[in-house]
Protein backbone atom coordinates (compact mmCIF):
# COMPACT_ATOMS: atom_id res chain seq x y z
CA UNK A 1 0.00 0.00 0.00
CA UNK A 2 1.46 3.42 -1.40
CA UNK A 3 2.00 5.94 1.98
CA UNK A 4 -0.45 8.37 2.35
CA UNK A 5 1.02 11.44 1.20
CA UNK A 6 0.93 14.95 1.97
CA UNK A 7 -1.72 17.30 0.77
CA UNK A 8 -0.25 20.64 0.52
CA UNK A 9 -1.72 24.17 0.37
CA UNK A 10 -2.68 25.26 -2.65
CA UNK A 11 0.21 27.98 -3.53
CA UNK A 12 -0.92 31.52 -3.06
CA UNK A 13 -0.23 32.70 -6.35
CA UNK A 14 -2.93 29.95 -7.68
CA UNK A 15 -5.95 31.96 -5.60
CA UNK A 16 -8.21 34.34 -7.51
CA UNK A 17 -10.80 35.57 -5.24
CA UNK A 18 -14.09 34.56 -7.15
CA UNK A 19 -16.90 37.12 -7.13
CA UNK A 20 -20.53 35.57 -6.13
CA UNK A 21 -21.95 34.83 -10.03
CA UNK A 22 -27.99 2.92 5.60
CA UNK A 23 -31.25 3.14 4.48
CA UNK A 24 -31.49 1.65 0.87
CA UNK A 25 -32.09 5.58 -0.34
CA UNK A 26 -32.87 6.22 -4.20
CA UNK A 27 -30.12 6.53 -6.13
CA UNK A 28 -32.27 7.86 -9.34
CA UNK A 29 -29.61 10.38 -9.88
CA UNK A 30 -26.70 8.54 -10.22
CA UNK A 31 -27.64 7.03 -13.67
CA UNK A 32 -26.94 9.17 -16.67
CA UNK A 33 -25.25 12.58 -16.84
CA UNK A 34 -24.99 14.83 -13.63
CA UNK A 35 -27.81 17.68 -13.40
CA UNK A 36 -29.76 19.03 -11.52
CA UNK A 37 -32.94 19.10 -13.05
CA UNK A 38 -35.01 22.58 -13.18
CA UNK A 39 -37.29 21.86 -10.98
CA UNK A 40 -34.71 21.06 -8.90
CA UNK A 41 -32.27 24.42 -8.72
CA UNK A 42 -31.91 26.59 -5.11
CA UNK A 43 -34.87 28.21 -5.57
CA UNK A 44 -37.28 25.59 -5.77
CA UNK A 45 -35.90 23.97 -2.95
CA UNK A 46 -36.34 27.13 -0.81
CA UNK A 47 -39.89 27.63 -2.30
CA UNK A 48 -40.51 23.55 -0.52
CA UNK A 49 -38.78 24.97 2.57
CA UNK A 50 -41.03 28.08 2.61
CA UNK A 51 -44.01 26.07 2.69
CA UNK A 52 -42.56 24.10 6.38
CA UNK A 53 -41.90 27.15 8.70
CA UNK A 54 -43.34 30.76 9.65
CA UNK A 55 -40.51 33.80 8.30
CA UNK A 56 -39.94 36.24 10.01
CA UNK A 57 -39.91 39.76 8.16
CA UNK A 58 -37.76 42.02 10.53
CA UNK A 59 -35.19 41.59 12.51
CA UNK A 60 -32.37 39.67 10.42
CA UNK A 61 -29.06 39.26 10.46
CA UNK A 62 -26.80 40.58 7.92
CA UNK A 63 -24.82 37.37 5.95
CA UNK A 64 -21.23 39.20 6.46
CA UNK A 65 -22.20 39.03 10.49
CA UNK A 66 -23.58 35.73 10.07
CA UNK A 67 -20.30 34.08 8.09
CA UNK A 68 -18.15 35.62 11.11
CA UNK A 69 -20.79 34.04 13.93
CA UNK A 70 -20.06 31.00 12.01
CA UNK A 71 -16.38 30.97 11.79
CA UNK A 72 -16.43 31.63 15.80
CA UNK A 73 -18.92 28.28 16.09
CA UNK A 74 -16.77 26.23 13.61
CA UNK A 75 -13.81 26.66 15.58
CA UNK A 76 -16.17 26.18 19.26
CA UNK A 77 -17.27 23.17 17.60
CA UNK A 78 -14.23 21.26 16.32
CA UNK A 79 -13.10 20.43 20.13
CA UNK A 80 -16.38 19.82 21.54
CA UNK A 81 -18.38 17.44 18.92
CA UNK A 82 -17.47 15.29 16.41
CA UNK A 83 -17.71 15.64 12.67
CA UNK A 84 -21.43 14.03 12.35
CA UNK A 85 -22.90 16.18 14.87
CA UNK A 86 -21.73 19.21 14.25
CA UNK A 87 -24.97 19.59 11.80
CA UNK A 88 -27.14 19.23 14.88
CA UNK A 89 -25.31 21.34 17.17
CA UNK A 90 -24.29 24.30 15.10
CA UNK A 91 -28.31 24.97 14.87
CA UNK A 92 -28.48 24.83 18.64
CA UNK A 93 -25.75 27.00 19.00
CA UNK A 94 -27.00 29.56 16.23
CA UNK A 95 -30.18 29.71 17.92
CA UNK A 96 -28.75 30.60 21.22
CA UNK A 97 -26.35 33.13 20.00
CA UNK A 98 -29.53 34.85 18.43
CA UNK A 99 -31.39 34.80 20.98
CA UNK A 100 -28.66 36.40 23.11
CA UNK A 101 -28.30 39.39 20.77
CA UNK A 102 -29.76 42.54 21.19
CA UNK A 103 -31.78 44.98 19.05
CA UNK A 104 -33.42 43.26 16.12
CA UNK A 105 -30.97 40.74 14.69
CA UNK A 106 -32.51 37.74 16.09
CA UNK A 107 -33.15 35.93 13.31
CA UNK A 108 -31.54 35.19 9.46
CA UNK A 109 -32.31 36.32 6.34
CA UNK A 110 -34.55 33.97 4.31
CA UNK A 111 -32.39 33.50 1.95
CA UNK A 112 -29.59 32.52 4.20
CA UNK A 113 -31.60 30.46 6.90
CA UNK A 114 -32.74 28.39 3.59
CA UNK A 115 -29.18 27.77 2.47
CA UNK A 116 -28.09 26.95 6.12
CA UNK A 117 -30.65 24.20 6.01
CA UNK A 118 -30.28 22.91 2.67
CA UNK A 119 -26.04 22.32 3.43
CA UNK A 120 -26.82 20.42 6.61
CA UNK A 121 -29.85 18.23 4.99
CA UNK A 122 -27.72 17.20 2.20
CA UNK A 123 -25.29 16.10 5.06
CA UNK A 124 -28.25 14.26 6.71
CA UNK A 125 -29.16 12.33 3.41
CA UNK A 126 -25.29 11.73 3.09
CA UNK A 127 -25.70 9.67 6.54
CA UNK A 128 -28.74 8.10 5.50
CA UNK A 129 -27.83 6.92 1.76
CA UNK A 130 -24.14 5.37 2.50
CA UNK A 131 -22.54 3.27 5.16
CA UNK A 132 -19.15 5.35 5.86
CA UNK A 133 -16.36 4.16 8.24
CA UNK A 134 -16.68 6.29 11.69
CA UNK A 135 -13.55 8.57 10.92
CA UNK A 136 -14.60 9.04 7.67
CA UNK A 137 -18.00 10.39 8.94
CA UNK A 138 -16.08 12.13 11.25
CA UNK A 139 -13.68 14.09 8.85
CA UNK A 140 -16.66 14.41 6.04
CA UNK A 141 -18.69 15.72 9.38
CA UNK A 142 -16.44 18.33 9.50
CA UNK A 143 -17.24 19.92 6.49
CA UNK A 144 -20.60 21.31 6.94
CA UNK A 145 -19.91 24.51 8.24
CA UNK A 146 -17.32 25.82 5.41
CA UNK A 147 -19.76 24.37 3.12
CA UNK A 148 -22.26 26.73 4.80
CA UNK A 149 -20.48 29.47 4.80
CA UNK A 150 -19.29 28.96 1.20
CA UNK A 151 -22.86 28.85 0.09
CA UNK A 152 -23.89 31.87 1.60
CA UNK A 153 -21.38 33.82 -0.54
CA UNK A 154 -21.25 31.95 -3.85
CA UNK A 155 -24.76 31.78 -5.05
CA UNK A 156 -23.90 29.01 -7.76
CA UNK A 157 -23.30 26.68 -5.46
CA UNK A 158 -26.29 25.13 -5.60
CA UNK A 159 -27.08 25.10 -9.47
CA UNK A 160 -23.12 24.69 -10.93
CA UNK A 161 -22.92 21.09 -11.64
CA UNK A 162 -19.26 21.52 -12.25
CA UNK A 163 -18.63 23.88 -9.23
CA UNK A 164 -14.97 22.96 -7.59
CA UNK A 165 -16.52 22.72 -4.09
CA UNK A 166 -19.04 19.97 -5.02
CA UNK A 167 -16.57 18.30 -7.49
CA UNK A 168 -14.35 17.93 -4.05
CA UNK A 169 -17.21 17.04 -2.09
CA UNK A 170 -17.95 14.16 -4.44
CA UNK A 171 -14.65 12.58 -4.76
CA UNK A 172 -14.48 12.61 -0.75
CA UNK A 173 -17.36 10.50 -0.51
CA UNK A 174 -16.81 8.42 -3.60
CA UNK A 175 -13.68 7.52 -3.06
CA UNK A 176 -15.18 5.19 -0.07
CA UNK A 177 -17.03 2.76 -2.18
CA UNK A 178 -14.05 0.68 -2.69
CA UNK A 179 -13.02 0.73 1.04
CA UNK A 180 -13.64 -3.00 2.77
CA UNK A 181 -16.63 -2.92 5.05
CA UNK A 182 -15.62 -4.98 7.95
CA UNK A 183 -14.30 -2.97 10.49
CA UNK A 184 -16.37 0.65 10.59
CA UNK A 185 -14.15 2.09 13.53
CA UNK A 186 -10.73 1.42 11.85
CA UNK A 187 -8.33 4.20 10.47
CA UNK A 188 -7.20 3.64 7.03
CA UNK A 189 -4.76 5.30 4.64
CA UNK A 190 -7.74 6.49 2.84
CA UNK A 191 -9.70 7.72 5.96
CA UNK A 192 -6.44 9.88 6.73
CA UNK A 193 -5.80 11.31 3.46
CA UNK A 194 -10.07 12.43 3.58
CA UNK A 195 -8.86 14.08 7.36
CA UNK A 196 -6.12 15.89 5.87
CA UNK A 197 -7.74 17.71 2.64
CA UNK A 198 -10.88 18.27 5.36
CA UNK A 199 -8.47 19.97 7.95
CA UNK A 200 -7.02 22.09 4.78
CA UNK A 201 -10.05 23.37 4.09
CA UNK A 202 -10.55 24.51 7.80
CA UNK A 203 -7.08 25.78 8.14
CA UNK A 204 -7.03 27.72 4.74
CA UNK A 205 -10.71 29.49 5.72
CA UNK A 206 -10.76 30.40 1.63
CA UNK A 207 -13.81 30.48 -0.35
CA UNK A 208 -12.35 30.79 -3.86
CA UNK A 209 -12.91 28.32 -6.47
CA UNK A 210 -9.39 27.81 -7.55
CA UNK A 211 -8.29 26.66 -3.83
CA UNK A 212 -11.10 24.09 -4.21
CA UNK A 213 -9.91 22.90 -7.65
CA UNK A 214 -6.39 22.83 -6.67
CA UNK A 215 -7.33 20.67 -3.47
CA UNK A 216 -9.65 18.65 -5.67
CA UNK A 217 -6.72 17.41 -8.30
CA UNK A 218 -4.31 17.12 -5.40
CA UNK A 219 -6.73 14.54 -3.76
CA UNK A 220 -7.14 12.52 -6.97
CA UNK A 221 -3.56 12.40 -7.58
CA UNK A 222 -3.30 10.87 -4.13
CA UNK A 223 -6.06 8.59 -4.79
CA UNK A 224 -4.82 7.11 -8.03
CA UNK A 225 -1.71 5.96 -6.96
CA UNK A 226 -3.69 4.64 -3.63
CA UNK A 227 -6.16 2.94 -6.15
CA UNK A 228 -2.63 1.79 -8.59
CA UNK A 229 -2.89 -2.00 -8.05
CA UNK A 230 -6.72 -2.02 -8.03
CA UNK A 231 -6.70 0.32 -11.64
CA UNK A 232 -4.06 -2.30 -12.61
CA UNK A 233 -5.76 -5.47 -12.02
CA UNK A 234 -9.01 -3.94 -13.34
CA UNK A 235 -7.41 -2.83 -16.70
CA UNK A 236 -6.29 -7.13 -16.92
CA UNK A 237 -9.69 -8.19 -16.19
CA UNK A 238 -11.75 -5.64 -18.84
CA UNK A 239 -8.39 -7.15 -21.64
CA UNK A 240 -9.47 -9.98 -20.86
CA UNK A 241 -13.90 -9.13 -21.04
CA UNK A 242 -12.99 -7.38 -24.19
CA UNK A 243 -11.00 -10.35 -25.66
CA UNK A 244 -14.10 -12.44 -24.75
CA UNK A 245 -16.48 -9.81 -26.54
CA UNK A 246 -14.26 -9.89 -29.27
CA UNK A 247 -13.99 -13.38 -29.70
CA UNK A 248 -18.08 -14.04 -29.85
CA UNK A 249 -18.36 -11.44 -31.95
CA UNK A 250 -15.91 -13.46 -34.31
CA UNK A 251 -17.75 -16.00 -33.91
CA UNK A 252 -20.99 -14.67 -34.44
CA UNK A 253 -20.13 -12.93 -37.75
CA UNK A 254 -18.74 -16.04 -38.76
CA UNK A 255 -21.71 -17.74 -38.15
CA UNK A 256 -23.97 -15.47 -39.66
CA UNK A 257 -21.60 -15.24 -43.15
CA UNK A 258 -21.88 -19.70 -43.14
CA UNK A 259 -25.53 -19.00 -43.00
CA UNK A 260 -25.71 -16.72 -45.59
CA UNK A 261 -23.04 -18.28 -47.82
CA UNK A 262 -24.62 -22.13 -47.35
CA UNK A 263 -28.33 -20.93 -47.55
CA UNK A 264 -28.06 -22.50 -51.34
CA UNK A 265 -26.15 -25.48 -50.27
CA UNK A 266 -28.16 -28.50 -49.80
CA UNK A 267 -25.14 -30.68 -48.68
CA UNK A 268 -21.26 -30.58 -48.22
CA UNK A 269 -18.52 -33.34 -48.99
CA UNK A 270 -17.75 -34.99 -45.47
CA UNK A 271 -14.16 -33.62 -46.48
CA UNK A 272 -15.04 -30.36 -47.31
CA UNK A 273 -17.71 -29.77 -44.40
CA UNK A 274 -14.32 -30.49 -41.94
CA UNK A 275 -12.71 -28.17 -43.66
CA UNK A 276 -14.64 -26.23 -43.13
CA UNK A 277 -15.80 -26.70 -39.39
CA UNK A 278 -12.01 -27.47 -38.14
CA UNK A 279 -10.40 -25.14 -40.38
CA UNK A 280 -11.30 -22.37 -41.92
CA UNK A 281 -13.80 -20.92 -39.85
CA UNK A 282 -10.80 -20.48 -37.25
CA UNK A 283 -9.05 -18.98 -39.89
CA UNK A 284 -12.45 -16.50 -40.70
CA UNK A 285 -12.74 -15.77 -36.76
CA UNK A 286 -8.85 -14.80 -36.44
CA UNK A 287 -9.44 -12.33 -39.83
CA UNK A 288 -12.59 -10.62 -38.20
CA UNK A 289 -10.88 -10.37 -34.76
CA UNK A 290 -7.68 -8.39 -36.28
CA UNK A 291 -9.43 -6.47 -38.53
CA UNK A 292 -13.44 -6.55 -38.27
CA UNK A 293 -15.83 -6.79 -41.27
CA UNK A 294 -13.95 -3.90 -42.81
CA UNK A 295 -10.42 -5.26 -42.72
CA UNK A 296 -8.34 -6.56 -45.58
CA UNK A 297 -7.88 -10.17 -43.59
CA UNK A 298 -11.29 -10.32 -43.10
CA UNK A 299 -12.43 -9.50 -46.93
CA UNK A 300 -9.52 -11.96 -47.72
CA UNK A 301 -10.43 -14.98 -46.14
CA UNK A 302 -13.97 -14.29 -47.27
CA UNK A 303 -12.93 -14.42 -50.59
CA UNK A 304 -11.12 -17.54 -50.38
CA UNK A 305 -14.50 -19.07 -48.87
CA UNK A 306 -16.21 -18.24 -51.99
CA UNK A 307 -13.74 -19.66 -54.06
CA UNK A 308 -13.54 -22.58 -52.53
CA UNK A 309 -17.58 -23.02 -52.38
CA UNK A 310 -17.60 -21.89 -55.91
CA UNK A 311 -14.74 -24.66 -56.64
CA UNK A 312 -16.83 -27.76 -55.84
CA UNK A 313 -19.78 -27.29 -57.66
CA UNK A 314 -20.08 -28.66 -60.96
CA UNK A 315 -19.37 -27.31 -63.93
CA UNK A 316 -21.78 -27.67 -66.78
CA UNK A 317 -19.70 -25.99 -69.77
CA UNK A 318 -15.82 -26.01 -71.11
CA UNK A 319 -15.72 -22.37 -69.92
CA UNK A 320 -16.62 -23.36 -66.04
CA UNK A 321 -14.13 -26.29 -66.36
CA UNK A 322 -11.42 -23.97 -67.56
CA UNK A 323 -11.96 -21.16 -65.43
CA UNK A 324 -11.87 -24.09 -62.46
CA UNK A 325 -8.19 -25.93 -63.67
CA UNK A 326 -7.14 -22.31 -63.88
CA UNK A 327 -8.16 -21.17 -60.25
CA UNK A 328 -7.62 -24.71 -58.37
CA UNK A 329 -3.65 -24.01 -57.44
CA UNK A 330 -4.18 -20.26 -56.29
CA UNK A 331 -7.27 -21.54 -53.76
CA UNK A 332 -4.95 -24.29 -52.38
CA UNK A 333 -1.74 -21.68 -51.81
CA UNK A 334 -4.21 -19.47 -50.00
CA UNK A 335 -5.64 -22.35 -48.32
CA UNK A 336 -2.28 -23.48 -46.53
CA UNK A 337 -1.28 -20.28 -46.29
CA UNK A 338 -4.15 -19.44 -44.04
CA UNK A 339 -4.10 -23.27 -42.05
CA UNK A 340 -0.62 -22.37 -41.25
CA UNK A 341 -1.34 -20.58 -38.35
CA UNK A 342 -3.73 -22.90 -36.90
CA UNK A 343 -2.90 -26.13 -34.42
CA UNK A 344 -3.71 -28.77 -37.14
CA UNK A 345 -1.73 -31.78 -37.43
CA UNK A 346 0.35 -32.31 -41.01
CA UNK A 347 -2.21 -35.35 -41.70
CA UNK A 348 -5.07 -34.20 -40.73
CA UNK A 349 -4.64 -31.08 -43.40
CA UNK A 350 -3.03 -33.66 -45.98
CA UNK A 351 -6.15 -35.74 -45.97
CA UNK A 352 -8.69 -33.14 -46.48
CA UNK A 353 -6.66 -31.35 -49.40
CA UNK A 354 -6.99 -35.18 -50.93
CA UNK A 355 -10.78 -34.99 -50.51
CA UNK A 356 -10.42 -31.71 -51.59
CA UNK A 357 -8.93 -32.63 -55.09
CA UNK A 358 -11.69 -35.74 -55.41
CA UNK A 359 -14.26 -32.55 -54.99
CA UNK A 360 -12.78 -30.86 -57.72
CA UNK A 361 -12.63 -33.92 -59.92
CA UNK A 362 -16.97 -34.93 -59.56
CA UNK A 363 -16.94 -31.08 -60.03
CA UNK A 364 -14.93 -30.98 -63.51
CA UNK A 365 -17.22 -34.05 -64.59
CA UNK A 366 -20.00 -32.06 -63.86
CA UNK A 367 -21.51 -34.68 -60.88
CA UNK A 368 -22.33 -33.61 -57.50
CA UNK A 369 -20.15 -35.71 -55.01
CA UNK A 370 -22.49 -38.02 -52.09
CA UNK A 371 -22.37 -36.43 -48.70
CA UNK A 372 -23.25 -37.66 -45.07
CA UNK A 373 -23.42 -34.50 -43.60
CA UNK A 374 -25.90 -31.76 -44.35
CA UNK A 375 -24.34 -28.14 -44.64
CA UNK A 376 -25.91 -26.42 -41.94
CA UNK A 377 -25.21 -29.48 -39.55
CA UNK A 378 -21.79 -29.59 -39.81
CA UNK A 379 -20.70 -25.93 -40.39
CA UNK A 380 -23.81 -24.04 -39.30
CA UNK A 381 -24.96 -25.90 -36.32
CA UNK A 382 -23.51 -23.67 -33.67
CA UNK A 383 -25.88 -21.70 -31.44
CA UNK A 384 -25.74 -18.29 -31.47
CA UNK A 385 -23.49 -16.94 -29.16
CA UNK A 386 -25.00 -15.83 -26.06
CA UNK A 387 -22.69 -12.88 -26.13
CA UNK A 388 -25.66 -11.52 -28.08
CA UNK A 389 -28.07 -12.20 -25.93
CA UNK A 390 -26.46 -9.98 -22.88
CA UNK A 391 -27.01 -7.01 -25.25
CA UNK A 392 -30.53 -7.80 -24.57
CA UNK A 393 -30.20 -7.55 -20.46
CA UNK A 394 -32.13 -4.81 -18.30
CA UNK A 395 -29.11 -4.26 -16.19
CA UNK A 396 -29.11 -0.69 -17.50
CA UNK A 397 -32.64 -0.34 -15.94
CA UNK A 398 -30.88 -0.61 -12.33
CA UNK A 399 -28.19 1.62 -13.09
CA UNK A 400 -25.94 -1.11 -13.47
CA UNK A 401 -23.25 -0.28 -15.78
CA UNK A 402 -19.79 -0.78 -15.91
CA UNK A 403 -17.69 0.47 -13.12
CA UNK A 404 -20.45 0.85 -10.79
CA UNK A 405 -20.23 0.33 -7.13
CA UNK A 406 -22.71 -1.91 -5.60
CA UNK A 407 -23.56 -3.04 -2.01
CA UNK A 408 -24.65 -6.96 -1.23
CA UNK A 409 -25.75 -8.08 1.98
CA UNK A 410 -25.02 -11.69 2.59
CA UNK A 411 -24.06 -13.97 5.43
CA UNK A 412 -24.66 -11.25 7.74
CA UNK A 413 -22.76 -8.56 6.49
CA UNK A 414 -22.64 -6.01 3.71
CA UNK A 415 -19.94 -6.20 0.88
CA UNK A 416 -19.23 -4.23 -1.63
CA UNK A 417 -18.41 -5.23 -5.09
CA UNK A 418 -17.31 -3.04 -8.88
CA UNK A 419 -19.11 -4.11 -11.57
CA UNK A 420 -16.63 -4.62 -14.28
CA UNK A 421 -18.78 -6.21 -17.03
CA UNK A 422 -19.73 -8.92 -18.47
CA UNK A 423 -18.09 -12.83 -19.27
CA UNK A 424 -19.82 -15.67 -20.62
CA UNK A 425 -23.12 -15.70 -22.02
CA UNK A 426 -25.10 -14.24 -18.39
CA UNK A 427 -22.34 -14.25 -16.37
CA UNK A 428 -21.52 -10.71 -14.34
CA UNK A 429 -17.77 -10.04 -13.43
CA UNK A 430 -17.13 -8.21 -9.99
CA UNK A 431 -13.92 -7.11 -8.16
CA UNK A 432 -13.63 -5.69 -4.46
CA UNK A 433 -11.71 -2.88 -3.45
CA UNK A 434 -8.43 -4.29 -2.57
CA UNK A 435 -8.25 -6.09 -6.36
CA UNK A 436 -7.99 -9.73 -4.60
CA UNK A 437 -11.15 -11.09 -5.43
CA UNK A 438 -12.90 -11.48 -8.27
CA UNK A 439 -16.45 -12.53 -8.14
CA UNK A 440 -18.54 -13.77 -10.79
CA UNK A 441 -22.74 -14.06 -10.65
CA UNK A 442 -25.17 -14.86 -13.16
CA UNK A 443 -27.97 -12.38 -14.02
CA UNK A 444 -30.67 -14.74 -12.40
CA UNK A 445 -28.40 -14.36 -9.20
CA UNK A 446 -28.10 -10.51 -8.86
CA UNK A 447 -31.83 -10.32 -10.06
CA UNK A 448 -32.61 -12.37 -7.10
CA UNK A 449 -30.71 -9.76 -4.76
CA UNK A 450 -32.59 -6.49 -5.94
CA UNK A 451 -35.77 -8.50 -5.42
CA UNK A 452 -35.15 -8.84 -2.15
CA UNK A 453 -33.80 -5.66 -1.52
CA UNK A 454 -30.08 -7.17 -0.86
CA UNK A 455 -28.23 -4.85 -2.91
CA UNK A 456 -27.73 -1.07 -3.14
CA UNK A 457 -26.14 0.98 -6.09
CA UNK A 458 -23.73 3.39 -4.78
CA UNK A 459 -22.52 4.89 -7.73
CA UNK A 460 -19.53 5.60 -9.95
CA UNK A 461 -16.12 7.32 -8.74
CA UNK A 462 -17.38 10.34 -11.39
CA UNK A 463 -20.96 10.22 -9.89
CA UNK A 464 -22.71 14.10 -8.80
CA UNK A 465 -22.83 12.67 -5.60
CA UNK A 466 -24.21 15.99 -3.92
CA UNK A 467 -26.41 16.66 -6.97
CA UNK A 468 -28.23 13.70 -6.71
CA UNK A 469 -28.40 14.06 -2.45
CA UNK A 470 -30.25 17.53 -3.72
CA UNK A 471 -32.58 15.73 -6.24
CA UNK A 472 -33.38 13.31 -2.94
CA UNK A 473 -33.89 15.75 -0.83
CA UNK A 474 -36.17 17.78 -3.06
CA UNK A 475 -38.08 14.85 -3.69
CA UNK A 476 -38.80 14.28 0.38
CA UNK A 477 -39.66 18.40 0.58
CA UNK A 478 -41.97 17.94 -2.20
CA UNK A 479 -43.93 14.62 -0.78
CA UNK A 480 -43.76 16.11 2.89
Amino acid sequence: MPKVPEIPFPPAEEAAAVQSPPSPASCRSLQGKPFISPDRSFNSLRTNLARRRWRKQTGNLPTSELCKLLATLEKELATQASGRSQGGLLRIRLRQELRQRKGLQTSLLPEDQDTLDLVLLVFDQLWQRYMLSAPIQDALGRLQIPLVRLALVDKAFFDAHDHPAKKLFDHLVTSTFGEPMADFQARSPLADAIEKAVQTVLQANRRDLVFYEHLDQTFLRWLADYRQTLVQWEDQMHQKIHAQDAQREAQHAVAQLLRTRLAGCSSLPEGIALLIQMGWKQVLRAAYRSGGPSGEPWRQAVAVLDRLLWSIQPKSDAAERHALVQAIPELLRDLRQGLQALPLESRWVSARFRELQAAHLHALQAQPQFSIREAGESVMGEPSPLALKRLDFPCEDFGLTPGIWLEFYARGNWYRRKFLGYAEGETLVFADGAARNKQVWTFSTLMHYFTSARVRVLGKEDSPILDSLLEDLAWTLEMA
